[in-house]
């Protein structure tokens, strides 16, 4: 759902019929929300990596079949005890021709790793 959403006419008005006492959070209460809760989530992965002696980076790239847009998506993955777990850093659309060159410059560009 777009963030612009709760601000249509339409939505107002079907959000009104379906729960009259509701009223949907804007633009900004949405944008400032996600905002907090990645810096918790930042937070809470920084901690549980303190004493985690080794990471895996993946990365993969793939096309939506119906928009056709690419994109590149890198992964983490370290051990936990005799189990393993994985954390998506980040998700980037792919606007040019995927060349090594190219690919290495979105993940090396990318904040999270």
């Amino acid at each position: 759902m777009c963030l612009s959403t709760p601000n249509k006419k339409g939505f107002k008005y079907f959000s009104k019929k379906a729960v009259p006492i509701w009223k949907p959070p804007d633009r900004t209460t949405i944008t400032t929300r996600m905002e907090q809760k990645a810096k918790r989530l930042g937070g809470i992965v920084r901690e549980a990596l303190v004493n985690v002696p080794t990471v895996c980076l993946t990365a993969d790239c793939w096309t939506e079949k119906h928009t056709t847009t690419s994109f590149l998506g890198v992964t983490m993955h370290y051990p936990v005890e005799d189990d393993m777990e994985s954390i998506v850093l980040g998700l980037e659309p792919l606007y040019d021709h995927h060349t090594a060159d190219f690919l290495a410059s979105k993940v090396d560009e990318h904040p999270n790793t």
